[in-house]
């Protein structure tokens, strides 16, 4: 993934704008832009971010992982705040199906006035109010919907917001372990580490299964026992 710098950079350049055009579009001088790029310029405001992201259409959230906003603690607040809408989301949907089903219930009732040829007053009024209490059942389930709808797009977004910081979390620990990695192995390099870390070894053009990895591993260890 991208650092903050690199991903403003980038899309400025895809959208053709100079660094003073985006710094006079996002109201700050084109020193800070410059220095946001290169990386010089830490804690960006998130205001700041916002109207960056507005003028370059990137999202939002994007930058503030990049910027750090997002820490692991705001990741088991999102896990939590998840759970909490994903349980709101099963309430609503419960009632909402036992409006629906009051509402065919009712529905049935009046179903037997239709049938009457000249109501009298009581029928009128047993009628009106069965028919009046069936509309505020529809409604309450047509508000329940919306809201359902408001919910989905919210849990949808906190989506989003988990998955891009697990990848920006993965991707700067691979990061540091790159450079770890390379930092050692000019002295020394750990055949195990390279074993367990790769994602993928081949050899004559052969990706190796786990299990061939373990063998091929255990052949080098008894290979040079000591």
């Amino acid at each position: 993934m991208n650092t903050l710098g690199d991903l403003i950079k980038e899309v400025r350049k895809k959208s053709g704008l100079t660094t003073t055009q985006l710094a006079e579009m996002v109201e700050v001088s084109q020193g800070y832009i410059s220095h946001l790029e290169n990386e010089r310029k830490k804690n960006p405001s998130p205001d700041v971010l916002a109207r960056i992201a507005k003028v370059l259409d990137i999202p939002y959230i994007d930058l503030m992982i990049r910027a750090g906003y997002l820490t692991g603690n705001d990741l088991s607040e999102l896990y939590l705040k998840r759970d909490e809408l994903k349980s709101k989301q099963t309430e609503y949907r419960n009632k909402k199906k036992e409006f629906i089903n009051k509402a065919e219930d009712i529905e049935l009732k009046l179903q037997k006035y239709l049938t009457i040829d000249e109501m009298n007053d009581k029928e009128q009024d047993e009628a009106s109010a069965l028919s009046k209490e069936r509309s505020e059942l529809l409604k309450q389930a047509k508000d329940l919907r919306d809201q359902l709808e408001d919910l989905s797009v919210e849990i949808d977004e906190i989506n989003d917001l988990i998955r891009n910081s697990l990848e920006y979390k993965e991707a700067t620990q691979a990061k540091n372990m790159i450079e770890n990695f390379v930092g050692e192995a000019k002295t020394k390099v750990d055949l195990e580490n390279i074993f367990n870390m790769a994602k993928e070894i081949t050899i004559n053009g052969k990706v190796l299964t786990d299990e061939e990895k373990q063998k091929a591993l255990q052949i080098l260890k008894l290979t040079f026992d000591k």
